[in-house]
């Protein structure tokens, strides 16, 4: 039995499956069944169906990588304070990978290195009365995949990037263990600080790029995001907020 060390909550209860279409579904359906453990982990490393963002799949090949969710209970934030949870979790993924080589966060929760794609996140929320009272949070991560199907845009892996092949275990604590620190950063309510740290490793912040909007390329800097976790962009001098499918990067 895998055994998380030395976080407080996270993985302290660690269900290790062997294959499952959906950790984010498993986990939805324990919610629904039990009054869960705050910082359960659903893991495998065999996912036939893995979701992304939008109904999008995530697709991972069986032992190379990491496919997990966690089970926290932020009753302590507003539900329109949520992005700033999706902050935290995007940031200690980066504090783990970032050690050696820089990394970044492309809008809203994609990790990247330089212009290729490793990891991404779904997280699902699930509400009471204004306040969240459950978030499943969904990671995949490219860790020892070399070979990726040509469907996919520009997927890379820690292994291909860094030349080393990685213990699948000891990534995850690492990455568990940080997540965890992050996560009661925002415990603490320390919105600024999250909100600093994440645009400073946003991908292409501050730097002239192009964009896909209503089917037009168009040159545009990103400036940050707003309250509602969306892409503040200025085109034209003139800043403009996109949300989720509404811009697109041109990579």
């Amino acid at each position: 039995m895998f055994e998380i060390k030395p976080t407080l909550f996270t993985g302290k209860y660690f269900i290790d499956l062997l294959k499952v279409d959906s950790t984010n579904s498993y986990a939805i359906n324990l919610i629904k069944q039990t009054n869960i453990a705050e910082g359960t982990v659903v893991s495998t490393f065999n996912q036939t169906k893995g979701k992304g963002n939008a109904n999008n799949q995530w697709l991972s090949q069986t032992g190379k990588n990491l496919s997990f969710s966690i089970i926290y209970k932020p009753t302590f934030l507003l539900a329109r304070q949520q992005f700033y949870l999706n902050m935290a979790i995007c940031l200690g993924i980066i504090d783990v990978l970032s050690t050696k080589k820089r990394f970044t966060i492309k809008w809203p929760n994609d990790v990247y290195y330089e212009n290729f794609k490793i990891g991404g996140l779904l997280i699902e929320n699930l509400l009471s009365g204004k306040y969240l009272k459950y978030c499943i949070i969904g990671l995949g991560l490219n860790i020892n995949q070399t070979i990726f199907n040509d469907a996919l845009p520009n997927p890379s892996s820690l292994k291909l990037i860094n030349k080393t092949e990685y213990n699948l275990y000891e990534v995850m604590n690492d990455v568990l263990l940080h997540i965890e620190k992050r996560y009661l950063q925002l415990k603490a309510l320390h919105f600024d600080v999250l909100k600093k740290d994440y645009l400073a490793n946003l991908y292409l912040f501050n730097k002239p790029s192009k964009f896909k909007v209503d089917d037009k390329i168009v040159t545009g800097t990103i400036q940050g995001v707003d309250e509602n976790g969306q892409l503040l962009i200025k085109i034209e001098n003139k800043v403009k907020a996109f949300g989720f499918k509404e811009v697109a990067f041109i990579i």
